[in-house]
């Protein structure tokens, strides 16, 4: 399952390839290559709401240049700083209100349940908006960030960049021009030192572009192709990993199979060593997961994950009652997942349980989820693992959570939250691992470069601005 390494003709088309170098002395263009797909990087970079991420993970203005929060909690009032769609047109709140509509409309959005507290979106003025929510959703300003906000018109948004052009497999950004200041044409000059060049590429061809120093940075980087990076002896500074919140660990996969008894589910989680999973994998201090849900506690005593290993084993062969079994698992391509495959086999063989690779366009019994929540909230964890998502889920963890977004009395609303996630975590169709490992590859010219807990860096942000 390894992935095969770089071939000779690779690494000669990444130095032959009319990327252009870059360096400290010199400022030029930056230049990255994304691992896995990158329409959510260019959406970010192209289609900007009315706040954003800045590179630390915490909340900046955007579209918006400042707001207040009224109605304990009830009222969102943006005013609109001047800006311009990415056509060069002066952007207007009553635009803005239309596109926000439609997202919040918008069906099967994956914060379909956060939008749903949105009771109007009304432009009070040209430049101020105002929101209005039916109950207060204390990380409503963290959702305004994310991509699914984005706001657009006729498809085109108001930056930070617009896509200029794509040829021979790279995507080049311009920054949207400011009000005032003289629209280039497409086919002009670029402005080189303001540019932005990505492409995507698989983990090896982009750690060999990074080697060979065609670009200045790697994005996207996951356990599964660590080792791949670390194989390529980045300097001190180079390699930076995070790790973030969201999901990672295992799924049921197919709830009529080998795991449909819950003892057996109950088992295999029990026995899993997190204490040195990390260790295995070649990551010093990895953040395990106690529970399912963060902040909440396990199902029970019994289920307890920080209990010493050997108490938790003696409760796992207790409920296998000595059967044997054998499992299958579907796992993403990548060294790293290959040494997680080698840890959990002989994690379970101590229980009587063999774990094997499912065939090809076979179900498993089991596959990975590594998914960074995108707001800091139970809500996130909770309908993620709902049955809207979810192969094998317990349908009262979705009729709590149904009651805890239309609970308008915070107590009330917690207490049923707990209840969504003690119906979670008492199903074990989802056996936590850790946190989610992301790692980038960082050069010399990305001196804004910032570590995040969601793992998202902004473009505009990544070169620190000169002296």
């Amino acid at each position: 399952m390894a992935e095969r390494p770089v071939k000779l003709w690779n690494v000669l088309a990444a130095l032959l390839l009319p990327v252009a170098c870059s360096s400290a002395a010199e400022r030029g263009p930056i230049t990255l290559s994304q691992i896995g797909g990158s329409e959510e990087l260019l959406d970010h970079a192209t289609r900007q709401g009315l706040v954003a991420l800045d590179a630390s993970g915490g909340i900046a203005p955007a579209l918006a240049e400042r707001w207040i929060v009224i109605d304990d909690g009830l009222s969102y009032v943006f005013r609109l700083k001047d800006s311009v769609w990415s056509d060069g047109k002066h952007v207007t709140a009553p635009e803005v209100a239309a596109s926000l509509r439609r997202t919040f409309a918008e069906q099967g959005s994956p914060l379909g349940p956060y939008f749903d507290t949105v009771a109007s979106v009304i432009p009070m003025t040209d430049r101020v908006i105002e929101i209005r929510l039916r109950r207060a959703q204390p990380v409503f300003i963290q959702l305004l960030a994310q991509r699914e906000a984005g706001v657009t018109r006729t498809g085109a948004g108001t930056g930070p960049y617009f896509l200029h052009s794509r040829r021979s497999g790279i995507t080049r950004l311009r920054p949207v021009t400011p009000p005032g200041m003289a629209i280039l044409e497409e086919d002009a000059e670029p402005n080189d030192a303001d540019d932005v060049r990505f492409r995507n590429d698989s983990a090896a061809m982009a750690i060999a572009r990074f080697s060979l120093g065609h670009i200045d940075g790697v994005n996207g980087g996951t356990l599964g192709d660590l080792p791949l990076a670390r194989a390529s002896r980045p300097t001190t500074g180079e390699l930076r990993i995070e790790m973030t919140r969201g999901l990672f660990g295992l799924a049921v996969a197919d709830p009529r199979g080998a795991l449909a008894d819950v003892s057996v589910r109950r088992a295999l989680s029990l026995a899993i060593e997190r204490d040195v999973l990390g260790a295995r994998l070649g990551l010093a201090n990895w953040p395990v997961a106690a529970s399912t849900i963060p902040g909440q506690a396990a199902a029970s005593d019994e289920d307890n994950l920080t209990a010493d290993m050997e108490t938790r084993l003696a409760r796992a062969r207790a409920l296998m009652a000595g059967r044997k079994l054998e499992i299958t698992i579907g796992l993403p391509q990548g060294p790293g997942m290959t040494m997680l495959h080698a840890a959990l086999r002989a994690d379970w063989a101590r229980i009587g349980v063999t774990l094997r690779h499912a065939a090809p366009r076979a179900r498993p019994d089991l596959k990975l989820i590594d998914e960074i929540a995108p707001v800091n909230s139970a809500i996130w964890f909770i309908s993620r693992l709902g049955c809207r998502q979810m192969p094998a889920c317990d349908p009262d963890s979705d009729i709590y959570l149904e009651g805890a977004l239309k609970e308008d009395e915070a107590e009330a609303r917690q207490s049923l939250i707990a209840r969504a996630s003690g119906a979670i975590e008492a199903s074990h169709n989802f056996m936590p691992l850790g946190r989610p490992l992301r790692w980038s590859l960082v050069g010399s010219q990305l001196t804004g470069w910032r570590s995040s807990p969601v793992a998202y860096h902004p473009l505009q942000s990544l070169r620190a601005p000169a002296r």
